[in-house]
């Protein structure tokens, strides 16, 4: 990380692969108890960018990098 103050936004079309990621069998918080097991995952997007986000509508047991 760069820290610089010179960024631009872009625009994503969406579609990257699974850089990394984790399963969550113990809710981190308790406010996501009911979503237990869930899925945490840096996702590379086409454009480059790699982001931190969720993997849902996927079971975690399915989930793989470069998914």
């Amino acid at each position: 990380m760069c820290h610089s103050k010179e960024t631009t936004w872009i625009t994503s079309d969406g579609k990257g692969w699974i850089y990394t990621f984790t399963v969550y069998h113990v809710a981190f918080d308790p406010a996501f108890e009911d979503e237990l097991p869930y899925v945490t995952a840096v996702v590379e997007l086409s454009e480059g960018p790699r982001i931190l986000t969720n993997i849902i509508d996927c079971n975690p047991a399915d989930v793989t990098c470069d998914m």
